[in-house]
């Protein structure tokens, strides 16, 4: 015949694993949840996937500690620079100067009427479609913080991720 005390401990065992189950298991649905609108909607144009395939997600246990992370992987650099922006867009906020390394000039694909000649060194000439340039100013890429807008917009749907595992938790505890 078992105690009261003896009940509440073995009760309180259940919640506590039973906490921690449901703990790490809300906040993979959640990291996966974030991670899967973070790899649909964004503004760039993707040609081959590899900036959707480098936002990672991961939830890791240390104790009574469950820590997710939603990031892009570093090694895929474009990616980073997508979601942070370059140049007057970027950190830095300085637009970048780009000049040929192995040519006299260089040579690049244009709509018509886009390519106007400037001074030197930034000479421009069109020819047939394309353009010859001594250099050209890029003013860089526009931060898309594809990660944060998702984050943002999938915030209720977390709150009731954890919300239903709560109420999981309670249930497999017997508590009621």
């Amino acid at each position: 015949m078992k105690t009261e005390t003896q009940e509440a401990e073995l009760a309180l065992l259940n919640l506590s694993s039973a906490f921690i189950r449901n703990t790490r298991k809300a906040m993979e649905d959640s990291t996966q949840l974030i991670q899967d609108q973070a790899r649909a909607k964004h503004k760039f144009r993707s040609i081959s996937g590899a900036a959707e395939g480098a936002i990672e997600a991961d939830v890791k246990q240390s104790g009574d500690s469950t820590v997710g992370t939603v990031e892009i992987n570093p090694t895929v650099k474009h990616a980073i620079y997508q979601h942070e922006g370059t140049g007057l867009y970027g950190p830095k906020h300085k637009a970048f100067d780009i000049f040929p390394k192995n040519k006299k000039m260089l040579r690049f694909a244009t709509s018509s009427g886009t390519a106007k000649y400037r001074p030197s060194p930034y000479g421009r000439f069109q020819d047939g479609g394309f353009t010859l340039a001594y250099g050209v100013t890029n003013p860089g890429v526009k931060a898309d913080r594809f990660v944060y807008n998702a984050l943002k917009t999938k915030e209720s749907e977390m709150e009731r991720i954890f919300h239903d595992y709560f109420n999981r938790t309670v249930k497999e505890a017997g508590l009621e």
